[in-house]
């Protein structure tokens, strides 16, 4: 059974101090399914969270139907909990949501911030495409030139010409390693090859599909963007994923998508394409992520790195000029 590959997060959007408004959340003990003394569940904090919870539209983590706010702890008051925690990954790397609201927890912090940026999500892919066109033709025509100095001859003289492309190499070896297999040339063709299917999938040689849509204001992947491997060579076929009933042959753009930046967006659109474009099977997943562990990214093998979605825009932001490059570095937080 397939399963989705999903860009993820581990921070809470937070800008800082809040000031108290009339559509601020403000509560004086815990809310949530825990007896006493963890969740008192006293009414006026009851109806607090209801009524900032009903100010999020289902597709930005807010409750399916809006809840009644009658300051009854209820399961549907547990549910948009449990729901709103989910969707903006309000709990530690490991664990799961526990639907309890705490006075000053990051739940309450994300309440607090309101609804994200009023934008449509398919239509912010589309506009983010063409900077992603641009990248990724400026990292293929930086693997060209590292191919020239991995296929130089072993010969001496003329340094200068043997050494063009080392740099774009140097940059191609931090991310895959290509120099520890016994073919590297073929290892970066390979590598070039799915920058390639990007370029068919978003449409540019030749014209591309659609392929991006909002998440389903069902499903709570908590995540920035997800999608399914080899998702792009299923589309002809309408493949359905068993587990979640989604479509194999889009990306889905979740709420936390909202609040990246124009280059997060491209770096998101990039990685995500990745999983897409790659094989359909023992294709493309996530093995580390560079923002949320650098260390444990950097020591992928050449094997596992040429299999991971994050090592190709890494690299394809390296080539650009921006090394090291942070999604959750959003630009509108």
């Amino acid at each position: 059974m397939s399963k989705p590959f999903i860009l993820e997060s581990d921070r809470t959007c937070n800008n800082g101090t809040l000031t108290l408004s009339s559509t601020t959340a403000f509560i004086v003990k815990s809310v949530g399914q825990a007896a006493p003394p963890r969740c008192h569940n006293l009414p006026a904090d009851v109806r607090s969270i209801q009524s900032a919870l009903n100010r999020f539209a289902p597709t930005d983590g807010g409750p399916v139907e809006p809840l009644k706010e009658d300051a009854i702890f209820g399961p549907k008051t547990n549910a948009a909990i449990f729901r709103f925690q989910q969707v903006w990954e309000l709990f530690k790397a490991g664990s799961k949501p526990d639907g309890i609201v705490d006075p000053t927890g990051k739940t309450i912090q994300r309440l607090n911030i309101g609804p994200s940026r009023s934008v449509d999500l398919p239509t912010e892919f589309g506009l983010r495409i063409p900077r992603a066109l641009e990248i990724i033709a400026a990292t293929r025509a930086a693997l060209r030139l590292a191919k020239t100095f991995l296929s130089r001859p072993k010969l001496p003289g003329l340094p200068a010409l043997l050494n063009i492309g080392k740099a774009e190499a140097e940059k191609l070896e931090k991310h895959f390693h290509v120099s520890t297999k016994p073919n590297p040339v073929q290892r970066l063709d390979a590598i070039d090859e799915i920058y390639s299917n990007m370029q068919r999938a978003i449409g540019h040689i030749p014209q591309g599909m659609i392929i991006s849509m909002g998440e389903p204001a069902t499903s709570t992947v908590g995540a920035f963007m997800f999608t399914f491997e080899g998702g792009f060579f299923r589309q002809a076929r309408q493949e359905i994923d068993q587990e979640t009933r989604l479509h194999m042959g889009s990306i889905y753009l979740c709420p936390k998508a909202k609040l990246l930046g124009p280059e997060s967006f491209a770096y998101g659109i990039i990685h995500e394409l990745a999983h897409f474009t790659g094989p359909r099977s023992n294709g493309i997943i996530d093995k580390a992520y560079f923002a949320r562990n650098p260390q444990e990214y950097r020591r992928l093998s050449a094997d596992q790195a040429q299999k991971n979605g994050d090592s190709y825009a890494q690299l394809a932001f390296e080539l650009i000029g921006k090394p090291d490059f942070s999604i959750l570095n959003t630009g509108f937080v």
